[in-house]
């Protein structure tokens, strides 16, 4: 492609987002369509209060919703997640996580 047909598509999905209502940024459009007990976790691990929200009464719904301060909490936490996640194995389950070795003896560990 060339760089005028990337600048109109780009203009051209700006403009159908704005007609949506949908932020052009793709960090907020994420966060503003995650559901809300996805929203709470990012919340606790942020360590987000009332201080950090624009409108301290109102339950915070978007990305908007928040101060400078809060919205660098949230990112922290993304981040923390990100960090935590890329470390995991690939296509892990629940029932893995019972697999417990009960011969490994944690007290003759030397890291």
């Amino acid at each position: 492609m060339n760089e005028e047909i990337i600048k109109a598509r780009d203009q051209a999905l700006a403009q159908a987002r704005k007609q949506l209502n949908i932020s052009n940024y793709r960090v907020e459009r994420f966060f503003d369509r995650m559901l809300q007990d996805e929203k709470e976790i990012i919340f606790a691990l942020a360590q987000v209060n009332q201080m950090d929200q624009v409108n301290p009464g109102k339950k915070p719904k978007y990305l908007r919703d928040f101060t400078r301060e809060g919205i660098r909490k949230i990112a922290k936490a993304y981040q923390k997640i990100r960090k935590i996640s890329n470390r995991l194995p690939q296509c892990i389950s629940i029932n893995e996580f019972y697999l417990i070795d009960e011969e490994v003896n944690y007290a003759n560990r030397n890291y």
